[in-house]
C-alpha cells in the first residue's frame, strides 16, 4: 500500500507541474486519471489534500533551483520569470483547480466502488416501474389505434377524412410509445443483469459457508423470476415492429386511396391488423405480470 501511494504521490507532483506550465484552460485529463486511481490506492480527501501540499512543497523548493515561472495569460508567449511571493501565490491558485478536479473524481469513484446490492436492486426495480408504466400506456394506445382504425372501415360514416386524421394520429402516438418500450427493456435487462453479476460476485467473498449457500439461493431463486420477464418478452418486440409496419402501411394506403372501393379492398387486412393488436396486447400483458411479479419479490419492507 505504501508503495502505490509513493507512486501516486510522484505522479501527482509531475501531473501538477505540468498543469501549471500549461494553459489555464489545460486538458484535466491527468487530474482526472489520479482521481480514478486515488480510491484503489485507499485515498481518501484527507490524504489527497495531504499529497497536494507536499507536492506544492515541492515545486516551490524546486523553483529556487529552476527559476521561478508560471504558465503564460493566453495567446502569449512562453512562461516570465516573476518573484517568489506571487509565484507562491499564483502557484497556490492555479494548483486549485487541479486538486479540485482529482477530489471530485476520487470521491465520484468512490461512490461508484460503493454502490451495494441495496442500490442495485433499487434500480432495477425502478427501471421495472418505468416498463410497468411504458406497458400500462401501450395497452391503452393499442386499443386506441385498433378502435380508430374498425371506425375508419365502417360503411356509412359521415367523415371519412376526420377518420383517416385520427387514425393517423393514434399511429403516430403508438409509434412513440413502441420506441420508449424497447429502449426501457433494454434497459431492464442491462440493470437485471448488472444487479445479479454484482450479487454473484459478493457471493463468493462470504466465510460462512452457510451464509454463502443462503445468498446463492435467494440469488438462484430471484434470478428465475427475473428471467421469466425475458422469456415471456420473446418475441414482443419483434410482433410490435411488425404489428407497426402494418397499421402504417394502411395507412399510406388509405391516404391515397380513401375511396369507398379502397376501404372495402383493404378491410380484411385492417381486421387482422386489429386482431394482432389484440395478441400484442395480450403478450404484453404477460411480460407486464411477470414484471409485476419481480418487482413484488425485490421490493424492501416499508416500502
Amino acid at each position: 500500500m505504501k508503495r502505490k501511494l509513493t507512486a501516486l504521490s510522484q505522479r501527482y507532483v509531475t501531473a501538477l507541474k505540468k498543469h501549471l506550465k500549461q494553459d489555464p484552460r489545460a486538458n484535466p485529463e491527468p487530474a482526472r486519471c489520479l482521481g480514478r486511481q486515488a480510491v484503489p490506492s485507499g485515498l481518501q480527501t484527507l490524504g489527497l489534500g495531504r499529497i497536494h501540499e507536499n507536492a506544492l512543497a515541492t515545486l516551490e523548493a524546486a523553483s529556487s533551483r529552476d527559476g521561478l515561472t508560471v504558465a503564460p495569460p493566453l495567446h502569449s508567449t512562453p512562461p516570465v520569470p516573476i518573484g517568489r511571493k506571487e509565484y507562491k501565490m499564483k502557484l497556490i491558485n492555479q494548483s486549485v483547480c487541479f486538486h479540485f478536479t482529482v477530489l471530485i473524481l476520487a470521491v465520484i469513484s468512490l461512490a461508484g466502488c460503493a454502490s451495494t446490492g441495496i442500490q442495485r436492486s433499487e434500480k432495477a426495480t425502478t427501471t421495472m416501474q418505468t416498463m410497468d408504466n411504458d406497458i400500462k400506456l401501450v395497452i391503452v394506445q393499442l386499443d386506441a389505434t385498433g378502435a380508430s382504425l374498425d371506425e375508419l372501415m365502417r360503411s356509412g360514416q359521415p367523415d371519412v377524412k376526420k377518420s383517416l386524421d385520427l387514425y393517423t394520429d393514434n399511429i403516430s402516438k403508438i409509434q412513440t410509445m413502441e420506441k420508449q418500450f424497447a429502449k426501457h427493456a433494454d434497459e431492464m435487462k442491462e440493470r437485471g443483469k448488472d444487479y445479479f453479476d454484482e450479487w454473484q460476485k459478493e457471493g463468493s467473498k462470504y466465510k460462512n459457508q452457510q451464509i454463502q449457500e443462503l445468498s446463492e439461493q435467494r440469488r438462484a431463486e430471484l434470478g428465475e423470476i427475473y428471467g421469466k420477464i425475458a422469456i415471456n418478452s420473446i418475441g414482443v418486440k419483434d410482433a410490435f415492429k411488425a404489428y407497426l409496419s402494418d397499421v402504417k402501411e394502411i395507412q399510406i394506403y388509405l391516404s391515397n386511396d380513401l375511396t369507398s372501393k379502397g376501404i372495402e379492398a383493404i378491410a380484411p387486412t385492417s381486421r387482422k391488423a386489429v386482431n394482432d393488436g389484440d395478441n400484442l396486447k395480450y403478450a404484453i400483458k404477460s411480460v407486464q405480470t411477470s414484471i409485476d411479479r419481480a418487482r413484488a419479490e425485490m421490493s424492501q419492507p416499508g416500502k
